[in-house]
């Protein structure tokens, strides 16, 4: 009988229930891997860099999916997300079924593993046939390849394409690294045009990276016009994802007062928040000085009690 028949039952719930236990320990070590390598590094990188780890964490990304279409299975009668509780048990489960028993391949998969195994010839050719069958995963590993000459010779117009094909389906990394090739030049002249759109397409997903590149282009006039209060808006969207690049541009901005009033305490506490980023620490140094004993202590103490928001899941 189905798992998803079970569901509901007395039964079928204790069932369940032992079946998770059994499992837990086989699956204890590769779901801890899975919860630390899901959530994104404090900065995201810009165009085209580490390209090994975005590949092998789409992997991770992969794993995940599995988990919610096994909870979908599992809880099939209710129509709302997957909810946490659900999730959890259904990544147990998951975990054992993709690290404990032989996997179907597919030629996604065996892109990601040969890339893992450095054998960069048999990642790209497995990725472009997965790409050619519509995967935005897969054409986007396969644009940052192309990007980066990896088992390819390097095409920026082929990566180009690439992550336009990907970006039409919301794949968020495609967006920010098409935007970012169409601002820098790369393969023709600048184009803010069309950096300005894939990056508002990926901010308005709530990627972090995104609303902090957009910003910048607001400071600096490129492909929009100059508006201080909209990079700010922008900056502050990115900074409370934990983004340490609008940090710092937030700290600047209370810093020397541009769309903001003047406030040495809020400049000092994103400065901290922004760690070593660019000039902060300099920055620090800079407002410290114009401040009392007590301003620093209240920065401090801020930056000590801020806590991240969560992103939009794209």
């Amino acid at each position: 009988m189905p798992a998803c028949q079970l569901q509901g039952k007395g039964t079928g719930f204790l069932i369940n229930l032992l079946t998770l236990f059994s499992l837990f320990f086989c699956s204890f070590v590769s779901f801890a891997l899975v919860v630390d390598k899901a959530f994104p590094s404090r900065d995201c990188p810009d165009v085209g860099h580490d390209a090994g780890s975005a590949i092998i964490q789409t992997r991770l990304k992969y794993r995940a999916r599995m988990a919610n279409i096994v909870a979908r299975q599992i809880y099939p009668y209710r129509n709302e997300r997957v909810t946490m509780k659900q999730l959890f048990t259904s990544l147990f489960i998951a975990v054992f079924i993709i690290s404990g028993t032989p996997a179907v391949a597919d030629d996604f998969t065996d892109g990601v593993e040969f890339y893992s195994q450095e054998n960069f010839s048999a990642a790209a050719a497995a990725f472009k046939k997965a790409a050619d069958k519509g995967k935005p995963d897969a054409q986007f590993n396969l644009g940052l390849m192309y990007l980066n000459g990896e088992g390819v010779e390097q095409d920026y117009q082929q990566a180009i394409a690439l992550f336009e094909q990907a970006a039409e389906q919301d794949n968020v990394r495609a967006q920010v690294n098409l935007a970012r090739m169409y601002a820098k030049g790369k393969s023709a002249a600048p184009n803010y045009g069309k950096a300005v759109f894939w990056f508002k397409k990926a901010a308005g997903l709530g990627y972090a990276d995104a609303q902090y590149s957009l910003g910048v282009l607001y400071v600096t006039g490129n492909g929009v016009p100059r508006d201080y209060r909209k990079a700010y808006d922008l900056f502050l969207q990115a900074a409370d994802q934990n983004n340490a690049s609008a940090q710092y541009q937030l700290g600047l901005m209370y810093f020397k007062g541009k769309a903001v009033a003047v406030n040495l305490v809020e400049a000092m506490k994103w400065l901290i928040l922004a760690g070593d980023y660019d000039e902060a620490v300099s920055y620090r140094k800079y407002a410290e000085a114009k401040m009392s004993k007590e301003q620093i202590a209240e920065a401090k103490a801020q930056a000590d009690e801020w806590t991240p928001i969560a992103p939009e899941k794209p």
